[in-house]
Parts: C-alpha cells; sequence; structure tokens
C-alpha cells in the first residue's frame, strides 16, 4: 500500500444498476420412465438491468399414480412422488423487446421416492444430482407480466433406487411460465 493516489474502482457492473424481482409459477411436461409426467413448481428470482437473473425454483411431480408399474424388490405395487430444485442462473437477451429469448441453468439437488399402494412394502427413497439447462421464448404481455414458453433438459445424477436410474429420471421437458413482477 505505497503512497500512489487513490484511483476509480473498477466494477463488473458499472453506471446506474436497474434493479428487480419476479416469481412464476412453472409447468413441465416430460418423461419419467418411459411415462408421461407433469412436474409443477415456481421460480423467482433478482433480475440486474433486466438481463441477469439470480434465483431459485422447485417442481414437483404431480402425476405420480401414473408410475404405479414400479414395485419394490418383493413385487408390491406402489407410486412415484419426485421433487428438485436449485439455484437457477439465467441471462435475457433484449429484455425490453416484446418477444425475446432468455436461457437459464438450474443447479440443485432432488429426492424420488417409491410410495406402497396399501399396507404392502415400505417407503423408500433416494437423493440425486440435477441440473437443467433451458431456453424460453418470452412475451412481454404487459410491464408486470411475462409469458414463456421453452424448452429444458434434466439431468439427473445418483439415482438408484429398485429399477431407477440416472437416465429414467432425466429427459427433455416442455415449459410454460407465467413470471410477475418488476423486470
Amino acid at each position: 500500500l505505497g503512497g500512489g493516489a487513490l484511483g476509480a474502482q473498477e466494477t463488473v457492473m458499472e453506471g446506474d444498476l436497474r434493479h428487480g424481482g419476479f416469481g412464476a409459477p412453472v409447468v413441465k411436461f416430460t418423461e419419467i420412465d418411459s411415462r408421461f409426467g407433469v412436474l409443477v413448481g415456481g421460480r423467482g428470482g433478482w433480475i440486474i438491468n433486466g438481463s441477469v437473473v439470480i434465483g431459485g425454483g422447485g417442481y414437483g411431480l404431480v402425476n405420480g399414480t401414473n408410475f404405479e408399474h414400479l414395485t419394490n424388490g418383493a413385487g408390491d405395487p406402489g407410486g412415484l412422488t419426485m421433487g428438485y430444485g436449485g439455484l437457477e442462473l439465467g441471462y435475457v437477451h433484449r429484455p425490453d423487446a416484446r418477444v425475446h429469448a432468455s436461457l437459464g441453468l438450474l443447479i440443485g439437488g432432488g429426492s424420488v421416492a417409491w410410495d406402497p399402494d396399501g399396507p404392502a412394502g415400505e417407503r423408500t427413497d433416494d437423493a440425486f444430482f440435477v441440473a437443467e439447462p433451458e431456453v424460453d421464448v418470452v412475451l412481454n404481455v404487459t410491464d408486470s407480466f411475462r409469458a414463456a414458453v421453452g424448452v429444458s433438459y434434466r439431468l439427473a445424477q445418483g439415482v438408484e433406487l429398485f429399477d431407477l436410474r440416472d437416465a429414467d429420471l432425466s429427459g427433455f421437458a416442455a415449459v410454460v411460465a407465467f413470471n410477475f413482477g418488476s423486470f
């Protein structure tokens, strides 16, 4: 710390920053273990300069009875419960344009469980890591509402529940989101 003159501090984002925030209900239509699955959840976050998004999200399987073909080691029938969530990072390209694109990435964890039908068997679960990149087309409906449709790919790692493995929980999803907030 010598006796030189102090200069202006340099930062990544300079000037007046525009801040906002949002919350969004989200529905994802996907395939899990070769069957149709519907995931419902939400996301929210902080928006910096309309383009950089830092937040979180969580999603859960709502049609677990569609997976009653799953059995435990003893052959007892049951259904599937699954949920995951984590940190969501995003970038919005040309956020003030009526129609624009956004990119996102969820990194986190989840749990999958087999729930027995009736008194037979015992609930069994397993945790897994998840990474899910997403690309959306977004429509600016009003100053405080954005509608988005897109596609994501859920990459699950560490799944070991009976016959279920990583590939059974990984897959593409069609995404519908309704973003409400200050953009």
